[in-house]
């Protein structure tokens, strides 16, 4: 008895963390590139990440996990391939004109927080993050 009552609440958290709509509003992101030969944590260890440039503007990104999607700035919604298990807020991947795209947003224990998407072009990752003050999120 003990073992289905763990079970049924087991089965219950995971359909109400998974019928969750995430909207990320971001004002400002870091564009950056890096060899596809090291992850970005490494890259930025290492120090060989470069950061190009930045973009202003607000931008919205609305993940919906029960029904698998994700939206930019209203446009019309894209696959999300693969949700990954892990602490962070957002671990998925999501399709997008021929790319797949990896979206995190994290809290780290000293209440940093980061929005980051990145994917593969030719031989580097490529992608934009988000820090602190200049993205916000919403849970429903």
């Amino acid at each position: 008895m003990r073992q289905i009552t763990c079970t049924l609440i087991l089965l219950m958290t995971k359909l109400f963390i998974q019928a969750q709509v995430i909207t990320v509003t971001a004002s400002t992101m870091q564009k950056f590139n890096h060899s596809s030969s090291v992850s970005t944590i490494d890259a930025m260890a290492l120090d060989i990440i470069e950061y190009p440039h930045y973009t202003v503007g607000e931008n919205i990104y609305v993940f919906d996990l029960s029904n698998k999607t994700m939206s930019h700035n209203n446009k019309s919604p894209l696959t999300i391939i693969e949700i990954n298990r892990s602490n962070n807020i957002i671990d998925c991947v999501v399709h997008d004109n021929g790319n797949s795209v990896l979206f995190v947003l994290s809290v780290a224990d000293n209440n940093e927080s980061q929005f980051l998407m990145e994917w593969f072009k030719e031989d580097q990752i490529v992608g934009f993050f988000s820090m602190n003050e200049d993205f916000s999120y919403t849970v429903e």
